[in-house]
């Protein structure tokens, strides 16, 4: 019929209305010659008819036809479906979306077509790893929407789901020949989609930044729980879970939803009263939530771990639960501590954060200490110690009697060495809001490790309450990517955690908060460095000045500690005299207690006037010491 039409449509005395006629019919016979897989659309595509690239030449070479012949509307229309099934450059394909879903003679056939192609597409993204599926969908389909939101509802993936719904309950309206080819794909749509249960990743933070290293993990097992903190209130929730129901797209996990209910505002993390009804109201919420999540957990990962295993939540027994962590860069890490501690409390000790700005990129934890798995050893070796403060890293080598013989040298750019009686002491890390620790945690605790022979677990400690979580949360990040021997236990302490192929596993895990003793100095003393033009400053002439002003400096701590009753710890500063005996660059390099304390510090030694320097500038670091009644 199509060639006896195509004869009397290309004769010259042909109207208008046949070619048109002519068009919608060949449109029509493609649509079910691709949906039907038959000898017709063999013949009429000159190849496999489900195969990308002879749908997506045919497509095109036919558009640039209807476009010599005048038919510029209906040309554009399958330009874009080209577009669709591989063929021809990125384009929007919005207005071929609206014209799908329209009453057009050429409709149905249009939306069979795009229907076909995105059920494939939908098919082969739900097998990628689940941070890779709206990205799959973008490549098959050049021009797809990828709308900027941080609405899950609204990203790549569900949003392709809910289209090809749209498409196919719109049927074949008035064109009831195609009538029974809708019908055919869906059928095969629910035998795709139906049994399946596909968790989309959480987003946390906008963007990654230029310093962060790429690490964690992003394949196998991930929970759908999650247990956040965003914008100042911590809430239970479960990662977006989409099903095909009867022709329609659920979220199986929309009960609680994310980022779901509130369990506290961060003003009640943070105060001693109420511990115990918080405690019984966290572990409620998330015996609750395992309840809920079990079989949508099981209908998500079923096909991945068909044996009875420890993997997921509901198959392991008495073994720590896992959860997921999200926390956005307003929160300090004195909240983020409370939570973690009720969260394993309540039976979660299987943590994984998830990294700002890579969804789908978790970081597995450990919290204060190793939990202890039956008829399992921890893993040995030395351990490296972090300590965190609101603008640095230090890094401690492993304990060891009499010290580390480690030469000054050699450390990476940005990376400061501190020694202690001429011998190795530590080394600080700056960090900064914008670019993090810009790897260098990660290169100096490689560079350590190979030196020393660290084990694989390396203990955190935050030094100071006001430290920013991200601070914490950008630590795992570079400990994460330290190169070395995979971590040998991740399946064993993180069940089904699995890292993307090709892509290397963690070599260390965190331990964060963890109750270790920070190093201390033989001898603190005033540290006077050379810099620019090296002047010479008596050493007791600095110390009468700084004392001269001692009064107000523990006015500043005093003020504090009417609010801070347990207040208390070491704040060093770091300055320049100039030759002028003037003050500048006052700056606070290790701050054990708030930043108000140290801010009012700063202003006070701004305003000291030295005897000047013999010859230049000196650069003095003062260390303070601040507790309690002395």
């Amino acid at each position: 019929d199509l060639d006896e039409l195509k004869r009397h449509a290309e004769s010259p005395d042909a109207k208008p209305d046949l070619k048109k006629a002519y068009i919608r019919y060949r449109l029509d016979a493609l649509a079910a010659g691709i949906t039907s897989d038959g000898k017709a659309g063999k013949r009429l595509t000159g190849g496999n008819p489900r195969d990308p690239a002879v749908v997506g030449a045919f497509l095109t070479d036919w558009s640039k036809k209807l476009q010599a012949d005048g038919f510029k509307d209906i040309a554009t229309a399958v330009t874009e479906l080209g577009v669709v099934w591989g063929s021809g450059p990125t384009r929007d394909l919005g207005p071929l979306f609206v014209k799908a879903v329209g009453d057009s003679p050429e409709a149905p056939a249009i939306r069979l077509i795009l229907a076909q192609r995105l059920l494939d597409v939908i098919a082969e993204a739900a097998e990628s790893p689940e941070n890779e599926r709206g990205k799959t969908i973008t490549k098959l389909i050049p021009g797809f929407p990828s709308p900027m939101t941080q609405d899950l509802k609204a990203t790549v993936f569900p949003a392709a789901m809910r289209l090809l719904a749209l498409l196919l309950n719109k049927g074949a309206g008035a064109e009831t020949g195609l009538a029974p080819h809708y019908k055919k794909l869906a059928e095969t749509a629910s035998k795709t989609l139906e049994n399946r249960a596909i968790p989309l990743s959480v987003p946390i933070g906008a963007g990654i930044r230029a310093g962060t290293p790429i690490a964690g993990v992003t394949g196998g097992y991930q929970p759908l729980g999650v247990v956040s903190i965003i914008k100042d209130v911590m809430r239970v929730g479960a990662r977006p879970t989409f099903a095909w129901k009867d022709g329609k797209v659920v979220d199986l996990a929309q009960s609680p939803g994310w980022p779901g209910n509130v369990l506290a505002g961060i003003k009640d993390l943070t105060k001693p009263e109420g511990e115990k009804e918080l405690l019984e109201k966290t572990n409620a919420a998330l015996s609750s939530l395992e309840k809920r999540l079990a079989p949508i957990e099981t209908a998500a990962y079923s096909d991945r771990y068909p044996e009875k295993t420890a993997v997921l939540n509901a198959d392991r027994g008495e073994r720590g639960r896992s959860i997921l962590v999200a926390i956005d860069d307003a929160v300090d890490s004195k909240a983020m501590a409370r939570m973690l501690a009720l969260v394993t409390q309540s039976g979660f000790t299987d943590l994984r954060i998830v990294q700002p700005g890579q969804p789908g990129v978790v970081l597995p934890v450990f919290f204060k200490r190793i939990p202890k798995v039956p008829e399992v050893k921890p893993p040995a070796g030395r351990r490296p110690l972090l300590v965190l403060t609101g603008n640095s890293a230090e890094i401690y080598p492993p304990a060891k009697k009499g010290g580390w013989k480690l030469s000054s040298r050699g450390w990476p750019d940005g990376t400061r060495v501190v020694n202690d009686r001429k011998r190795f002491f530590k080394l600080v890390v700056p960090w900064t809001k914008e670019m993090g620790f810009q790897s260098a945690v990660k290169a100096s605790l490689t560079l350590m490790c190979e030196k020393v022979r660290c084990g694989p677990v390396v203990n955190v400690v935050v030094r100071t309450r006001d430290t920013p979580a991200m601070v914490v949360v950008d630590a795992c990040a570079e400990i994460e990517a330290v190169e070395g021997p995979a971590f040998e236990g991740l399946a064993t302490y993180f069940p089904g955690a699995a890292c993307s192929e090709g892509g290397s596993c963690p070599a260390k895990i965190p331990v964060l908060f963890a109750s270790t003793r920070v190093p201390k100095p033989a001898k603190a003393e005033v540290e006077v460095k050379e810099t620019r033009q090296a002047g010479f400053c008596e050493k007791g002439a600095v110390a009468r000045v700084m004392r001269g002003r001692s009064g107000a400096y523990r006015a500043c701590y005093e003020m504090q500690l009417q609010r801070h009753p347990e207040l208390s710890g070491r704040i060093q500063i770091r300055f320049t005299i100039e030759p002028n005996g003037s003050v500048s660059g006052v700056k606070t390099i290790r701050n054990e207690l708030n930043a108000k304390v140290a801010s009012c510090i700063v202003k006070q030694v701004s305003t000291l006037k030295f005897p000047k320097p013999d010859g230049g500038v000196c650069v003095i670091r003062w260390p303070f010491k601040f507790k309690p009644g002395g």
